[in-house]
């Protein structure tokens, strides 16, 4: 009988804490949501009485050469900036400040904190951030809360984000689907039909490649064989100890590295030492001239692209009388679409500034430039100095 009361209390007072967790949970989501909806109101009214159009950019610093095509956009969003408030009057009239701190690079605490500090400033109107894949989750949850709209110049979207309502979060860099589609050709060119992915163990773009293109595979069915092995570490003896296991057992026909240059080399020495006589296939994250001499001797083949997005003539004058008129790399590429795009978006809304409309129309931007092929173009180069 006692035991009977007991666990009836029992019961009713699990019940009562379950329920009180639950009325916690449910007044946390609607007291964030209530949040997020004052500040996009906020930042609306600071936004569109404000005199300029604030652009909120944090940057690595130009000296770690580990981030040098962010230093490259760095200098590209510098000269659109100047180029639209010279030549083009600006957003709606408005003119365009960019405003950015530069942080050391690798350092994700002090990146996130500083996109912090500039977002809490309801006359930001936009983010630009971030330039390294790991930092999207935390960087887009942050500016998500703050109700700003966050646009990645050089960064993908990973199907491992969690769903957010009124998603903030657009980039404008070339859609995995694109360079997964331009992979798997090429391999089937060269009769690949098992393949070993070698994967960072993180939320790195490498990381997000390969999940991606695991799915990929999944639907198409391209390869008879997709195997993944992740790593933490390239000299970690683990990997080596996977790698021996696997390879006699499936008989690869091709790598796909999706790794950085920084453990490149390491990877080479541990094929060889294995005796796998494969090529290498790898992400754009190798993708520099140099490559294209290195001495794997079975084929290494690196993706490079090409972004085609109508420039104006008057863009291109500005940069002759910057003393900027080379080629038109990809920094100034990437920041010419993305500042000409906010421009759309705030012009075409009648220079109204909306932030949920700046996502959803920049968005649509992105996703009409990469429906047509000729807008851009990736291609595989193979090492000079691979045996044919």
């Amino acid at each position: 009988m006692i035991k009977n009361i007991l666990i009836a209390v029992l019961s009713v007072t699990l019940l009562a804490v379950v329920g009180f967790k639950m009325e916690l949970f449910e007044f946390d989501l609607k007291d964030s949501r209530n949040y997020r909806d004052e500040s996009i109101s906020q930042r609306m009214t600071a936004v569109n009485k404000s005199a300029v159009i604030n652009l909120a950019t944090v940057i690595y610093n130009d000296e770690d050469k580990s981030f040098y095509t962010s230093a490259l956009i760095e200098k590209g969003l510098e000269l659109m900036v100047d180029y639209v408030n010279e030549k083009k009057g600006g957003i709606a009239g408005k003119k365009v400040v960019l405003n950015k701190i530069k942080v050391s690079g690798g350092n994700e605490q002090e990146y996130v904190a500083s996109v912090q500090s500039l977002c809490s400033e309801k006359k930001m109107a936009l983010c630009i951030a971030p330039y390294n894949s790991l930092l999207i989750p935390s960087v887009r949850a942050l500016t998500h809360y703050a109700g700003i709209p966050l646009v990645s110049p050089l960064t993908v979207r990973s199907e491992k984000l969690p769903y957010l309502e009124d998603d903030n979060f657009s980039s404008i860099f070339i859609p995995l689907d694109a360079w997964i589609s331009v992979f798997m050709n090429e391999a089937a060119r060269n009769g690949v039909k098992r393949v070993l992915i070698i994967s960072p163990e993180n939320n790195s773009y490498g990381d997000i490649f390969s999940t991606a293109l695991e799915r990929y595979n999944n639907q198409k069915k391209n390869f008879e064989w997709l195997f993944r092995i992740n790593y933490n570490d390239m000299l970690d003896e683990d990997l080596e100890y996977q790698l021996k296991l696997h390879v006699a057992d499936y008989r690869f026909d091709a790598v796909f590295y999706a790794g950085t240059f920084k453990d490149f080399g390491a990877l080479k020495t541990l094929l060889n030492q294995l005796d796998l006589k494969i090529p290498i296939y790898t992400t754009d994250e190798l993708m520099e001239p140099k490559i294209v001499h290195d001495d794997y001797k079975y084929g290494l083949y690196v993706p490079f692209y090409e972004l085609n997005p109508k420039i104006d003539e008057s863009f291109k004058l500005f940069l002759r009388e910057k003393k900027q008129d080379g080629e038109l790399h990809v920094g100034i590429i990437l920041a010419y679409m993305l500042v000409d795009y906010i421009k759309i978006c705030i012009e075409d809304n009648g220079g109204v500034y909306s932030p949920k409309k700046i996502t959803e129309d920049m968005n649509t931007l992105i996703e009409q430039f990469y429906k047509s092929d000729s807008n851009y173009k990736i291609e595989f180069i193979r090492n000079t100095i691979a045996k044919e």
